[in-house]
């Protein structure tokens, strides 16, 4: 992992047409995944991420700096790492930049209102994704999913989620707190929803970002479809045995519009007092 983002890839990352997931640390401790899609690189140092909408990652960010971080390009170019967040501005260069970018210029409804700006801690090289690897692992989830089902498993996932994490052409990423205390952010589309509350992944073919993983740690696990739409789950990981492992679902948390929140266990709505 390097210090530094190679300034060939600025031009890359910047772009918004890609999958920036980002990981922060909730108030209890658990790992959260948030699709940002403004993540890109501002220097070789410094990663930046423009805000267009209100979720729990904007809370966690301010609050709680640590975060990992990985980024996948419709080339299929993957980059993970992690970051401190320091700052955050409602105007600057890279606010005028973000607002002046096609897809928030012409933007009826919305527009870059804040701009985060984080300490790169360390990211790795540039590197393809292993879809050689995903795919032999996709089928050995196949293969051995339905030994793993929680026979007493409550019923936690809706058909939309179960079919967002059953779509083998979905992305699919990992989330946990490493020992650095850093949320790690592993690609895993060979992950597959088990019964009504379990999901199932191979640590291959990337065991190395697996490093940290332990039996009983808190885990989210997010399922992208190429509509955009999203799923994020979390729970507590089995370990793995013979390469593959399992997270028992506790919660369910839903990151779209209109209204992002937990729908399992479902939440009461809260009395709006400030405007």
């Amino acid at each position: 992992m390097f210090d530094k983002v190679n300034p060939d890839d600025f031009k890359t990352l910047e772009k918004s047409e890609k999958l920036a997931i980002l990981g922060t640390l909730g108030a209890d401790g658990d790992p959260h995944l948030s699709l940002i899609t403004t993540l890109m690189a501002k220097d070789e140092n410094t990663m930046v991420a423009g805000q267009f909408s209100q979720g729990l990652s904007k809370v966690n960010m301010v609050e709680r700096h640590k975060s990992g971080f990985a980024i996948l390009t419709l080339d299929m170019s993957l980059w993970t790492g992690f970051c401190d967040w320091y700052d955050t501005k409602t105007e600057g260069d890279e606010y005028v930049r973000y607002n002046n970018m096609q897809m928030w210029r012409f933007n009826t409804y919305f527009g870059i209102g804040k701009v985060h700006y984080a300490h790169l801690k360390g990211i790795t090289e540039k590197q393809k994704l292993k879809l050689a690897g995903v795919g032999v692992n996709a089928v050995r989830v196949l293969m051995l999913k339905g030994f793993m089902k929680n026979k007493n498993g409550k019923n936690v996932f809706s058909p939309f989620v179960k079919k967002l994490f059953n779509g083998l052409g979905n992305p699919k990423f990992v989330g946990f707190v490493n020992d650095e205390g850093y949320p790690a952010v592993v690609p895993a589309v060979q992950t597959q929803a088990v019964g009504r509350d379990r999901v199932v992944f191979t640590a291959s073919p990337y065991k190395t970002l697996f490093d940290g993983l332990k039996k009983g740690a808190r885990v989210a696990v997010m399922a992208i479809s190429m509509e955009m739409e999203s799923a994020l789950v979390k729970g507590t990981f089995s370990g793995f045995k013979n390469g593959i492992g399992y997270v028992d679902v506790d919660r369910v948390y839903n990151s779209m519009p209109p209204i992002s929140g937990y729908s399992y266990p479902k939440e009461d709505y809260k009395e709006v007092v400030k405007f």
